[in-house]
């Protein structure tokens, strides 16, 4: 009976960065760009998913700003004489 509760927290464990991670990459995909709340101190695969996804929002954010800077013209731009 000892068994049910290790496993009940093991899979919790596993399971909620999961479900973070998942919803990270739904909020991406809607373009929200907010710092999420990430699992970036676990030494494991989780943690390397999640850093990574920080480091994709981060450049998402990144792009986001230099588009919002660039002028109605695009990067081309006329002179005008």
């Amino acid at each position: 009976m000892q068994l049910l509760p290790c496993s009940y927290y093991l899979s919790r464990l596993i399971a909620r960065p999961i479900v973070q991670l998942s919803q990270v990459a739904d909020e991406l995909s809607r373009g929200v760009l907010n710092e999420p709340e990430l699992p970036v101190t676990r030494n494991d695969e989780i943690g390397t998913l999640s850093r990574a996804f920080l480091k994709m929002v981060n450049t998402y954010r990144l792009l986001d700003t230099l588009a919002q800077d660039q002028p109605p013209g695009g990067s081309r731009g006329y002179l005008k004489e």
